[in-house]
């Protein structure tokens, strides 16, 4: 594991430099943006001024007619600016990053976790709406997957993540947190229905796991075996870690997990000013917990056969 003063000497060493080259695109991105927006504004002026000497019985329906247009070429071209500025910095800083907690990962910054994976997981019952910087790896023994998510009719915004399993089960188990509105319904507290399979709530012997986390599976025997007093103390260091909810699912021989980040904007650089040791210190922490995930679940040890 990376210590933030490793991350800091690694800002001073590379980091710095690469910015220093990305900040030079950052203006001349910004002044372009700008350009656009003063042409826009002039057009809009002299239409606005046709309007009223030739044209004023029909200023206002000529106005609502025109402004929206205008606002949506705008906007088009604004995230337009944007997303090729966005890229080039990802594939210089992020990639860094992703390179520097670990070489054996990659890291692609226009792509992310297919929406089938996430409906898989069953952690959630919202769509996803959007999902990018995309990493994956064979950490040893472990091979992990991981995005940034954004799901509608859920508000779950974060990073979502797929690894092979280190223990062999047959039935599928769920971990959610106590305060998610999915599962806090009336009928949620008393049992969780995936694919017409009722996962029965299962009481755990750890009190300060319980506050937090409500666990669903199908078999009491095999969800001790799998989530092991030592699994949950890990879950709760890791959700404290987080400082946000944390969701974990077993299917299929392996095991999803998601955590969120309280904005999209996490890997997201700004247009209007130049990323700081504060954003790279934000950015590393979200990395951190992810790829770190191995490490703190144990998921490399094989004690364990797997059939």
């Amino acid at each position: 594991m990376k210590t933030e003063g490793e991350l800091a000497q690694f800002f001073s060493d590379v980091l710095a430099k690469k910015l220093a080259g990305i900040e030079r695109i950052r203006i001349k991105t910004g002044r372009n943006r700008n350009r656009i927006i003063a042409l826009i504004a002039i057009i809009c002026t002299l239409l606005m001024t046709y309007f009223l000497l030739y044209d004023s019985g029909d200023l206002f329906g000529g106005i609502i007619f025109i402004m929206p247009i205008i606002l949506c070429f705008l906007y088009i071209i604004s995230l337009s600016l944007k997303d090729r500025y966005a890229t080039a910095f990802k594939k210089e800083i992020i990639y860094a990053m992703v390179k520097f907690y670990d070489s054996r990962l990659t890291y692609t910054p226009d792509r992310g976790i297919l929406p089938n994976a996430v409906e898989i997981s069953d952690l959630f019952t919202g769509a996803v709406s959007k999902s990018s910087d995309y990493v994956e790896g064979q950490l040893d023994e472990t091979f992990i997957q991981f995005s940034k998510i954004s799901l509608v009719n859920n508000g779950f915004t974060g990073i979502f993540m797929i690894s092979s399993f280190n223990k062999y089960y047959n039935g599928n188990y769920t971990i959610l947190q106590r305060s998610y509105t999915g599962i806090e319904s009336l009928i949620g507290k008393v049992f969780h229905t995936i694919d017409n399979e009722i996962l029965a709530p299962i009481k755990m012997e750890n009190p300060d796991f319980e506050k937090e986390f409500v666990v669903f599976g199908t078999n009491d025997i095999e969800t001790r075996y799998i989530i092991t007093p030592a699994f949950m103390e890990k879950m709760l260091e890791f959700r404290s870690k987080a400082n946000n909810d944390l969701y974990i699912s077993f299917r299929r021989s392996r095991m999803f997990l998601a955590f969120g980040t309280k904005s999209w904007n996490i890997f997201e650089p700004d247009l209007n000013k130049q990323a700081t040791l504060e954003d790279i210190e934000q950015w590393g922490r979200a990395l951190q917990l992810a790829i770190g995930m191995v490490e703190e679940f144990g998921l490399n040890t094989r004690i364990w056969s797997k059939q």
